[in-house]
């Protein structure tokens, strides 16, 4: 069941969503999974890092930790033993979801060795005998993108408008001879313009400055029903769509210069603005500026079946979308995966909580910027232990929003935030122009179970079971109070 405000239309399909991550990293082929979404007075469901499946996540590894506890067996070593392996894959999913590539056991070998884990373990049998309350926590992540967004239809009782994941992208060089690229969608600060001015200057062996990047809609240009900055999608489609226009244009320019210089189309090639050709001692033939200037002016020079200008438009759309079957379908195209691990102390004299460690192994497939997705992983990580600790609507009961300041809804700032420590690790998508996946939601999904899972093991001397967000001191306070062992120790508290 889950409340979802007074737009149920959207909060439908974020329950949808939970089915590209139902089974996560495990092996398991028999599933089941039944949503009802609520409306209610409360205001709507609305996006955030990771759209439903955060809580898909939380859910599916908090029952991995359960099932180790009840069956007295290792919280890893469970794991280890329902992995999928590298050589599964491809795998498809009991949900019909295919997992492109991956790594997971090696993942998790890392972030074990990341974060010290067995020595931590060591430390926190000491720490204890000294009556500190420590504990720590893992949590294993498929993080999907790229919405094959015909999913919809399951909320539905006919086909939806449209289906598949795609996207249209621009790019030319000016009458100034000056590369231009339009990617219709937004820069939210996920640095798509870095990337993109990286990968085209690549394309045309020019300096990333020398790019210009418009990341505005314009609906005069090209584009898809796709357009947006959403779904994890920017390092499939996006990136698929303006490398495949970079690669008709690039194929148009050598193909005037050809006929304009008449050199073979194949001895040309890009460097610093300049067509040069000799590539073990370069000359430079002739300028972008000046090829500009033939291509937009010079309409007779033309080589037979090339067109003025220097603008290309190109559409590309994921190959593996699956058409829509009721019985197998996957809702997302790519699958990243990470590893979380949480070293916490629990303060007794108000019940809060300090993150003493906070490592993190991640696999977004090929990494284009390192600094780019490095500060993805890091600020989702932290938009995730914001609703695992802090974040928390409060309703009155005539549904009165209670939690009207920042000094109510509380987030972590530099000052509550811990200090992370990452590694990447590549298992390149075979379904992507660059084999790049999803990467920025990540963090906001694996985290939640990683938290919960610390401070679970910091209070087993109580026998707290987490199963509710967001942790905070109150709660944890309710939940030891009544706990068999604390009554034992303190009695009943009123």
């Amino acid at each position: 069941w889950q409340a979802d405000g007074n737009w149920p239309y959207v909060s439908a399909l974020y329950s949808l969503i939970k089915f590209a991550n139902m089974s996560g990293t495990y092996e398991i082929r028999n599933l089941s999974f039944e949503y009802r979404s609520v409306a209610t007075n409360d205001p709507p469901i609305v996006q955030d890092r990771g759209v439903g499946k955060p809580f898909m996540s939380f859910v599916l590894e908090r029952m991995m930790d359960i099932a180790a506890d009840e069956l007295k067996i290792d919280r890893v070593a469970i794991r280890e033993k329902n992995l999928i392996h590298p050589e599964k894959m491809p795998y498809t999913t009991a949900s019909g979801e295919v997992y492109e590539s991956g790594d997971y056991p090696e993942t998790l070998r890392r972030a074990l060795e990341l974060s010290n884990y067995y020595a931590k373990k060591e430390d926190q049998e000491k720490l204890r005998k000294q009556g500190r309350y420590i504990g720590i926590g893992l949590s294993e992540g498929i993080e999907p993108g790229t919405s094959n967004l015909g999913y919809y239809f399951l909320s539905k009782a006919d086909l939806p408008d449209y289906n598949g994941a795609g996207q249209m992208s621009t790019v030319e060089i000016g009458q100034d001879g000056v590369v231009k690229v339009n990617m219709n969608g937004p820069e939210i600060g996920t640095g798509h313009v870095t990337t993109i001015a990286q990968v085209v200057s690549d394309a045309f062996s020019i300096d990333p400055s020398e790019v210009i990047v418009d990341a505005s809609f314009d609906s005069t240009l090209g584009h898809l029903t796709y357009a947006g900055t959403y779904s994890n999608a920017f390092n499939d489609v996006y990136l698929g769509a303006v490398m495949k226009a970079s690669e008709r244009l690039k194929s148009k320019v050598l193909s005037i210069a050809s006929s304009v210089l008449g050199e073979p189309k194949e001895s040309l090639f890009f460097k610093d603005n300049y067509i040069c050709k000799n590539i073990e001692n370069p000359q430079k033939l002739l300028s972008f500026k000046e090829l500009a200037k033939i291509s937009y002016g010079r309409l007779l020079s033309f080589p037979k079946g090339e067109e003025p200008g220097l603008k290309v438009v190109a559409a590309y759309v994921n190959p593996t979308a699956k058409p829509f079957v009721r019985s197998d379908f996957n809702v997302q195209l790519t699958h990243s995966n990470s590893v979380h691990v949480c070293y916490v102390e629990v303060i007794p004299e108000n019940w809060s909580v300090k993150i003493l460690d906070y490592c993190i192994v991640h696999d977004p497939g090929k990494v284009i910027n390192p600094g780019i997705v490095e500060g993805l992983v890091i600020g989702s990580t932290i938009s995730g232990i914001g609703g695992a600790m802090y974040e928390e609507f409060v309703f009155d009961e005539q549904e009165t929003n209670l939690s009207l300041t920042f000094g109510d809804y509380l987030k972590p700032t530099a000052m509550e935030a811990p200090e992370l420590r990452t590694e990447l690790m590549e298992s390149p998508a075979p379904n992507t122009v660059f084999g790049t996946k999803a990467v920025g939601e990540g963090g906001a999904i694996t985290s939640l179970a990683a938290v919960a899972s610390a401070i679970e093991d910091a209070l087993s001397v109580f026998n707290v079971r987490i199963t509710e967000l967001p942790i905070t001191p109150e709660k944890i306070w309710n939940w030891v109070k009544e706990s068999e062992a604390f009554k034992k120790l303190y009695g009943e508290v009123h």
